[in-house]
């Protein structure tokens, strides 16, 4: 037993030096690098360097993004003013986290042997892709965010293994803070509730469904509350609207960027993109349930982005995507795991409540049922 914690222990140490390495061999941030040359990355940080020095948030400075963002930028300008340093150390902590949840999704479907080296490739592929250009994006610190939810979700539809309350209040603040940064990012969760709502209403489980909404929904509402009683405090909630809801609504999605033609064909191929995406999750070899997760989250997520007018790097918020971590795991492992699943399903199935004319036959039912018999949902 302690052999094993210890292993555990070290490759989660393992994780966050790789995490390091990460950072400071491909961000700008680092202090390797002379400076961040994106100007998205110097916009927040000479607004966060405002903030603290006494200026007002979408009243003397401005940007379309959330306030979350500046908010973590001004936290960072406290530690230096005049460098990233700050930012690099928040991009450290998001690297480990998202290893770390990458991590445990994969040990849900891959042997032990395989999910770590499986991650660790993972994290190169993220961390030198085109789609996370300089460092300091909305979209990096997404990452941990929707990692966690993903290993959430997947682990409910799959063990039926309900969430804590604490993990589902913390899929709930990240909820909040994504919608507090760019809140298009949440057509992730729009996706994962519905696929939840119907694989729950199949199950007959519904109050399990509606257990973890409320207690994420305790979460946000602990983000939200923090923010508006910032801005009330400070008398400036209706610029918040103006500036954060109204202009991303109304006039920054009509804005066609980078060059992009803003013809009704562009979005054609933008959709061709999804397909190519989405398709091989048809192939993988996971229950149809799992499936059903990965097209709700990350389905209409991209479906989002192929019908929106999108920056590049948005296309980041994809890689905790199991479409992206499962193919490469062998037939082997699969197979276990349908039969796992298979077996679980089969002594759930002894579980559920019966409807009033089958209660005579529950007494016979129950003779078969397995002494640890997993409950349903």
């Amino acid at each position: 037993m302690h052999t094993t914690l210890l292993v555990y222990a070290m490759k989660k140490f393992l994780l966050f030096l790789y995490a390091v390495l990460l950072i400071v061999l491909f961000s700008t941030c680092s202090p390797l690098y002379p400076l961040n040359p994106w100007d998205d990355a110097n916009v927040y940080m000479t607004i966060g360097n405002a903030m603290l020095g006494g200026r007002e948030l979408y009243v003397d400075i401005f940007d379309h993004k959330g306030p979350v963002l500046f908010f973590l930028h001004e936290w960072a300008a406290m530690l230096s003013r005049g460098s990233f340093v700050g930012i690099f150390l928040v991009e450290i902590l998001c690297c480990y986290c998202y290893l770390l949840f990458s991590w445990k999704t994969m040990r849900l479907f891959a042997p032990a042997s395989m999910a770590l080296p499986l991650t660790l490739f993972l994290g190169i592929v993220t961390y030198t892709s085109d789609f996370f250009c300089y460092g300091d994006s909305v979209e990096e610190f997404a990452l941990p965010i929707l990692a966690h939810s993903l290993w959430l979700l997947i682990m409910y539809v799959r063990d039926r293994r309900m969430p804590t309350f604490w993990h589902s209040a913390a899929m709930g603040v990240g909820v909040g803070l994504l919608f507090w940064m760019k809140f298009n990012l949440l057509f992730f969760y729009v996706g994962g509730l519905l696929s939840l709502f119907y694989i729950t209403w199949r199950r007959q489980s519904l109050a399990d469904f509606w257990q973890v909404v409320g207690r994420s929904f305790l979460g946000f509402l602990a983000v939200t509350a923090a923010v508006l009683a910032y801005f009330a405090v400070h008398g400036t909630l209706a610029a918040l609207w103006e500036s954060y809801f109204m202009v991303n609504v109304v006039q920054y999605h009509g804005v066609a960027t980078n060059g992009e033609p803003p013809f009704w064909w562009f979005k054609l191929v933008k959709l061709g993109i999804w397909a190519v995406l989405m398709v091989p999750v048809i192939f993988l070899k996971v229950s149809r349930d799992i499936k059903l997760l990965l097209f709700g989250t990350y389905g209409i997520l991209v479906l989002s982005f192929a019908t929106l007018t999108v920056q590049f790097y948005y296309f980041l918020t994809l890689f905790p995507s199991p479409a992206c971590q499962l193919p490469p795991f062998g037939s082997p492992c699969s197979r276990h795991n349908s039969q796992e699943h298979k077996a679980i399903r089969h002594a759930a199935r002894y579980c559920r409540p019966r409807r009033s004319h089958q209660l005579e036959h529950r007494h016979a039912a129950e003779r078969h049922v397995p002494k640890q018999c997993a409950r349903d949902g």
